[in-house]
């Protein structure tokens, strides 16, 4: 009897247990959705405080901030077309601090990046392949840029630059795509040259 009385003692101690602690990471997430939902910046004014926080730089004419967003030590940027950017060519910059890097190196971010906005473009079969590489001098210091080209299932070509240069607090990572047709050398140019 007595055994049997400590086994339900024990299990009424871990179903409130249990219950406690989901109750607990219930508040958590909802909270760090909220954090989230807020640290995005649709206003272009916001979304180019965030991108200050990486660099200073001119956008190109008809260019303007679309949207931002800062979370735990990643900062992020998206500039495009004033059009919107359906079809145009769109400027990523971000920017991962030393603390969020942890060690890791600048190429397995660049990697990442590349990875990730190819999976989002929703475009089947788009496999990048580069097809220039040059060096050129940000913010004073020579970096590696990568120019890449694909062609996704249906045919359509897009255009990529990817770079990264050190900030004041970690890494910046500049991605420059576009359909190939839409790729505005002129305006990649002044954005990359601007960057101080």
């Amino acid at each position: 009897m007595n055994k049997n009385r400590n086994l339900w003692i024990a299990f009424g101690v871990v179903a409130v247990l249990c219950l406690c602690l989901g109750v607990v990471g219930f508040l958590l997430l909802g909270r760090l959705g909220s954090s989230m939902a807020e640290s995005v910046k649709t206003d272009p004014g916001d979304a180019e405080q965030v991108g200050a926080k990486i660099a200073e730089y001119t956008l190109p004419a008809g260019y303007s901030h679309q949207m931002g967003m800062s979370i735990l030590g990643y900062d992020f940027v998206i500039i495009a077309s004033q059009d919107g950017i359906a079809d145009g060519m769109m400027i990523m910059l971000s920017q991962f601090s030393q603390s969020y890097m942890q060690g890791s190196d600048p190429q397995t971010f660049q990697d990442q990046m590349q990875r990730s906005l190819e999976q989002q473009s929703g475009r089947r079969g788009l496999e990048m392949k580069v097809v220039e590489t040059k060096t050129m001098t940000i913010r004073g210091q020579q970096v590696e840029v990568l120019i890449l080209e694909g062609t996704d299932d249906s045919g359509t070509s897009m255009r990529q630059l990817i770079t990264n240069f050190s900030t004041d607090t970690g890494l910046a990572i500049v991605m420059i795509q576009s359909l190939t047709e839409a790729w505005d050398q002129a305006a990649v140019d002044q954005f990359l040259n601007s960057i101080r």
